[in-house]
């Protein structure tokens, strides 16, 4: 299974290439064929290629992408997302965005348009980011507090 080379996160826009919007053909255009699929809880078509997921609307539109802490290289700005110590990252994160939401673990910076899972805690195995479309979190926003360090 071919590892991505994720680069840049583009708030609302995409990571590298993939914009929100496309198909999955056109995603597996720029990325090849997923080596899994399956449905989430909310009943959104996932594909997995490695270390990244892509979430699709009922529309079959490109609405999520999460990477894992194995896209080592994937920032946003000049913050390099997965660079140790965790905490810096935030810090650094709340400072181009202090529009920031906290509920179960998930810590979604709403104008950066990505959230971002595990940064709290010792342990690594689910350190994530997920960069999402415009409007794709804002019904669960209300049900979130604000972030604070």
């Amino acid at each position: 299974m071919e590892t991505l080379h994720i680069k840049d996160i583009f708030p609302y826009v995409g990571v590298d290439h993939v914009r929100f919007g496309m198909t999955p053909p056109e995603v597996a255009q720029l990325w090849g064929e997923p080596h899994s699929r399956s449905m989430n809880f909310l009943k959104q078509y996932v594909e997995y290629r490695g270390s990244v997921s892509t979430t699709y609307s009922s529309e079959n539109q490109l609405v999520e992408i999460g990477l894992s802490r194995r896209c080592t290289d994937a920032r946003i700005e000049n913050i390099q997302i997965f660079l140790p110590p965790k905490r810096s990252r935030l810090v650094e994160l709340l400072n181009l965005d202090k529009d920031a939401y906290e509920d179960v673990g998930i810590i979604v910076f709403k104008n950066l348009g990505i959230s971002v899972t595990g940064f709290e805690h010792s342990d690594d195995d689910d350190v994530a980011v997920s960069a999402f479309s415009r409007g794709h979190w804002d019904d669960d926003l209300e049900g979130m507090r604000a972030f604070q360090l």
